[in-house]
């Protein structure tokens, strides 16, 4: 028996069955992107978690937290104004003081307190200075042993002088390099200057030391030092026996460096002329 046949038309097979292939076939996409896109949303979720912790720990890490107070900090701006403080007493006591270098020490505390209270009150007397003699009679000139009273030995020793103002002590130094009452002629290593900062007893110090050198290759006392400066006596003098380097009989001792330069020379007349009658020129500001 012969097979039947249908008629069979292929462009209305293919129409009928199109729109069900591409409903199963987007179906099928739509659910595969969808899962793909939850499964990439979660981790996207994920990673800004992750991050925002990470930006959190970082921000806290930097962060800067307020300082406490440093108790070494404070002690240590405690003890600098404290020192400010020193410094501009010290500074202060000096502007007012006159030192005589090259007193000799008498036999007794007692002798030497009575030897500079009488230099000191010749000089007042003899300057006829109303102003110093008022301030000296009242007792606002005192003397003081410096340093304090010890064994009398060959060295000299400093005697401060302190006034009650700054224009009464250099009243009382122009008269004494001008005048040279007759006890501080007895004493012929014997000068008056004001009295020196650290600083400027460090400077004194090493013009000692160079004027040493130079009266040392003179043979004689030729070279003096006067208000920070190297004069040269009109009259040298026989250069003390075992003494080579000045007699440093000041303020303060220590050792002294030989490596100084050659510091200018004066001649005494000029300096006295020029210098000393303004009455302050040749001092450094204390």
């Amino acid at each position: 028996m012969a097979p039947r046949s249908f008629p069979f038309d292929l462009e209305s097979l293919a129409s009928a069955l199109a729109p069900l292939i591409s409903r199963h076939i987007t179906n099928a996409i739509t659910s595969a992107l969808t899962k793909q896109d939850e499964e990439l949303l979660a981790k996207l979720d994920e990673l800004i978690k992750v991050n925002a912790t990470l930006s959190s720990s970082i921000i806290s890490a930097n962060r800067i937290q307020p300082c406490e107070p440093d108790i070494s900090e404070s002690r240590l701006y405690s003890t600098v104004a404290r020192m400010v403080r020193t410094d501009a007493t010290v500074l202060q006591e000096k502007a007012i003081r006159a030192v005589f270098i090259g007193v000799p020490h008498a036999k007794t505390k007692d002798s030497s307190a009575k030897e500079d209270y009488a230099m000191v009150a010749e000089v007042v007397r003899e300057s006829n200075n109303r102003e110093l003699l008022e301030a000296f009679e009242s007792g606002t000139i005192s003397t003081q042993l410096h340093p304090s009273y010890e064994v009398p030995q060959r060295r000299s020793r400093p005697l401060k002088v302190c006034f009650p103002s700054k224009s009464l002590r250099d009243e009382f130094i122009n008269y004494v390099r001008f005048n040279k009452p007759s006890k501080i002629k007895e004493l012929p290593h014997c000068h008056i200057r004001h009295d020196y900062t650290q600083q400027e007893l460090s400077e004194d110090r090493r013009q000692r030391q160079q004027a040493g050198l130079m009266n040392a290759q003179t043979n004689q006392l030729e070279y003096v030092v006067r208000d920070l400066r190297i004069v040269k006596l009109k009259s040298p003098r026989v250069l003390p026996k075992r003494v080579s380097l000045p007699n440093i009989s000041d303020d303060t001792s220590g050792n002294v460096s030989t490596n100084i330069s050659s510091p200018p020379v004066f001649k005494l007349s000029s300096v006295a002329s020029s210098s000393d009658r303004s009455g302050s020129s040749l001092h450094l500001p204390l």
